[in-house]
């Protein structure tokens, strides 16, 4: 079995808020959770179009980050929208 490896990574203050964003929604672990998954994302992109330039896997990332985001925020806004439960339903 392969032991896990350690690395310095550099993110910029937005990416380092997207990472943390994902943390603290549940969905993740911790920050190396999403930057595995984010690594296997880069990987399937590029297994399905190999001639694809490494540049284009950072904007796919990047894009499905924005998505990700709109999305919470919409079940955020729809959760916020939902009326209150009677206090027969607590």
């Amino acid at each position: 079995m392969a032991r896990d490896a350690t690395i310095n990574v550099s993110l910029t203050p937005q990416q380092l808020r997207l990472v943390r964003e994902r943390v603290e929604s549940g969905d993740y672990g911790s920050t190396s959770e999403v930057i595995r998954e984010s690594l296997r994302m880069l990987f399937r992109q590029q297994r399905t179009s190999p001639r694809a330039p490494a540049r284009r896997g950072g904007r796919s990332l990047a894009a499905g980050y924005k998505a990700t985001a709109a999305h919470d925020r919409k079940l955020v806004q729809e959760w916020a929208e939902l009326p209150e439960a009677s206090p027969e339903d607590r």
